[in-house]
């Protein structure tokens, strides 16, 4: 599946579904630039640590990210995780556009979920929304680091 996008140009500001209209988000700038495509992101493994609130996303990117013929790996991790969900990407409607999103990787700015946070906990969190091959994370969390690394 050829995956770079020809008939719109990556915009720094994308739009996604919300139940009361549309939300800001904006691609996340990776090393490899910004990751888009239902084969840009396969995950291998799911951790979830409940005691210390943390998710942790471990795979691969796709083959067009490969150097030298070597798989690039990648670790996404979240921290201070208040929600996460994953829902099978074709159910997932709710979470995303698919005609009107540029990027596999991508945080919403602006969101009900953010509003409540702060409302009722009193704390600002950011907002990530992650599309792998088969599946469609939703994070709300305090921050999150990824790791990626070439195969040797």
């Amino acid at each position: 599946m050829e995956s770079i996008r020809k008939d719109k140009e990556v915009k720094d500001i994308n739009q996604c579904q919300e139940e009361n209209g549309l939300r800001k988000c904006i691609p996340i700038q990776t090393s490899l630039g910004v990751l888009w495509g239902r084969d840009a992101i396969f995950i291998d493994d799911v951790e979830f640590n409940y005691n210390n609130n943390i998710v942790r996303l471990k795979g691969e990117f796709g083959s067009r990210f490969d150097i030298d013929n070597s798989a690039t790996k990648y670790l996404l991790e979240f921290r201070s995780v208040y929600i996460f969900k994953m829902v099978e990407l074709d159910l997932s409607d709710e979470l995303i556009d698919m005609d009107n999103h540029n990027s596999s990787l991508f945080e919403v700015l602006e969101s009900d979920l953010l509003k409540c946070a702060k409302r009722n906990r009193g704390v600002d969190l950011r907002h990530f929304i992650i599309q792998t091959y088969d599946d469609v994370f939703e994070i709300v969390c305090k921050d999150y680091e990824l790791n990626i690394k070439h195969n040797e």
